[in-house]
């Protein structure tokens, strides 16, 4: 689900954490040694997110947090910020060289590393890891 969080609400807030459950707390974040990729270049994605880009130069820069229940990918475009949820039982990630594709229900995202890095393998294990654990295996932090 995109969703506009530009401004904060009561009511998206609501939305966020029924969708993709409320961010870790401090002492958690420290124990999985953070909960956010590096800084992401969108290389291609759905008409509604590269719509929001339309008026912009550049590239669209992202970068994934990690939630109990699912993913966030967290888009800027001019003033306006954007949240695209992803689920954990809807969630699909391939990597394709240098490349990262995030599917999700409807949504599909192709990824690169932003300034020719490459793509943090620890922060990948991190998510196939919790997303067993609320999908399928139990391997929890």
């Amino acid at each position: 689900m995109l969703l506009q969080v530009s401004y904060y609400s009561k009511q998206k807030e609501k939305i966020i954490e029924e969708t993709i459950g409320k961010p870790f707390g401090l002492l958690r974040r420290f124990k999985m040694k953070g909960i956010g990729s590096q800084k992401l270049v969108v290389r291609s994605a759905n008409p509604e997110i590269t719509n929001l880009y339309l008026h912009q130069n550049g590239e669209i820069f992202t970068n994934i947090e990690l939630r109990p229940k699912g993913i966030a990918l967290w888009f800027r475009s001019r003033i306006d910020v954007y949240i695209l949820m992803i689920p954990y039982y809807q969630l699909s990630v391939y990597r394709n060289g240098e490349y990262l594709n995030v599917y999700g229900g409807q949504w599909k995202v192709m990824l690169k590393p932003a300034h020719n890095q490459v793509i943090n393998t620890k922060f990948l294990t991190k998510l196939f890891d919790i997303r067993n654990g609320v999908v399928g295996d139990s391997v929890t932090y």
